[in-house]
């Protein structure tokens, strides 16, 4: 099996950290609840969905959103 190394241009940084920003800026539980718990934030800079999950004082964002979203979500 092949190994590979994982290379980020610099620009992801600064997606990471943005994402970041935003997150501490946002009210989570302010998000609709979608299933099970789950949520779901539009994102206005950016064409996307965020798929997370609020345990206690944790945000837990989805590693796969594309994948929850294909099992029923």
């Amino acid at each position: 099996m092949t190994e590979y190394r994982l290379v980020a241009e610099p620009r992801v940084n600064l997606d990471v950290a943005a994402a970041y920003q935003w997150y501490e800026n946002e009210e989570p539980l302010h998000y609709q609840a979608l299933r099970s718990g789950i949520r779901r934030a539009l994102l206005r800079r950016f064409p996307y969905a965020v798929y997370f999950a609020v345990e206690g004082d944790l945000v837990v964002v989805l590693a796969d959103p594309a994948a929850w979203q294909r099992r029923g979500g």
